[in-house]
């Protein structure tokens, strides 16, 4: 994880214990936005566009000096994200404000940016297209590596480095706020989920380009989101200090956690709890059933009769005072007026 002034961290989950990894920056205004490991080594990107590679100071078989930088590449400036392929962790992709999608192969990385998006073409006033590049995905299942990007401009754009065409392939157009959070659904390539800085999110179809549905109980601008890959979930976080789960078949909030602290980013383990297991109102119902049945009356009165008499006395007292401190409901009321009556 990353913290101010450039600092790189690991935590323990198994120990609880924070470790220094490497120091990328002392200044307060480079911020890093992305990082990730490959190849033994830790890939990291600040604001300003100086995209790196450093020795894991903890692995004595990388070569060359432990902390230190093996590679530097200048992906301009105003990053706003850095996103890695997950089937090919050598490709990097970068974005910002007035920063287009580009495309980094860390094996080669003479070569410069492998693919360079265009802008797109002057609207229907001549004016410029803004460029504004918020997140990256990378669609899993497709035949060929797309790429889909979100926009400060409420903007979907699809880009396919493969072919000769630097201008986005598909485009769509979400609601009329920035946003702030991309996430490709694992079940469907042609499907992402978004969110913005209201905390609405949505599904969105790409190949229809139509929004599917929304997910409700969002109430900040939306950070992180990310999809289990097995169980049928998304948990985002954001701004307003939540970590929420959805049920991606009938879109309903089933949890959230408070954590007393802005959320900029979450990752899920694989490791998730089965659906199957017993919720704690499924234990409150069996305990309420086994306080209820026969075996526990019989109990209550077994030990009933174990007491002395003194003590009974006391219990029966204590319940008489308890039932006439009861307040009388209007069923009651009645149905002691009516023997009242039937005594006359």
């Amino acid at each position: 994880m990353t913290r101010s002034r450039g600092v790189v961290k690991s935590y323990n989950l198994h120990t609880s214990s924070i470790e220094d990894i490497l120091q990328v920056t002392e200044s307060d205004e480079h911020v890093i936005k992305g990082l990730y490991k490959f190849d033994r080594k830790y890939v990291t990107c600040t604001n300003t566009g100086k995209l790196c590679v450093w020795n894991d100071e903890r692995d004595s078989s990388t070569q060359g000096e432990q902390g230190s930088q093996s590679l530097a590449i200048d992906c301009g400036c105003n990053i706003s994200c850095m996103k890695e392929d997950p089937s090919k962790p050598s490709l990097v992709s970068t974005g910002g404000k007035e920063n287009c999608l580009k495309l980094y192969d860390l094996n080669r990385p003479d070569a410069g940016a492998v693919f360079k998006a265009k802008n797109l073409a002057n609207d229907w006033l001549d004016l410029r297209v803004p460029i504004w590049v918020t997140d990256i995905g990378y669609l899993p299942k497709s035949s060929s590596s797309l790429i889909v990007t979100s926009t400060g401009y409420h903007q979907v754009r699809v880009y396919d480095p493969t072919t000769k065409q630097r201008r986005p392939v598909i485009e769509m157009e979400w609601e009329e706020l920035p946003i702030t959070s991309l996430c490709v659904s694992p079940y469907n390539d042609r499907q992402v989920f978004v969110g913005n800085t209201v905390g609405e999110q949505a599904l969105l179809d790409l190949r229809n380009r139509k929004c599917l549905g929304k997910f409700k109980g969002g109430a900040g601008a939306i950070r992180s989101m990310q999809c289990h890959p097995t169980v049928p979930v998304i948990v985002s976080c954001g701004l307003d200090r939540y970590v929420r789960i959805h049920d991606l078949k009938t879109r309903a909030l089933t949890q959230k956690f408070y954590m007393k602290s802005r959320l900029n980013k979450l990752l899920i383990t694989s490791d998730w709890s089965d659906p199957s297991e017993p919720t704690s109102d499924d234990i409150i119902k069996e305990v309420k059933e086994e306080l209820h049945s026969p075996e526990s009356e019989d109990e209550s009165d077994a030990l009933w009769d174990s007491l002395d008499n003194n003590t009974k006395e006391l219990v029966a007292a204590k319940r008489s005072k308890s039932d006439a401190d009861e307040p009388i409901s209007a069923e009651n009321a009645v149905k002691k007026k009516s023997k009242k009556r039937k005594v006359v």
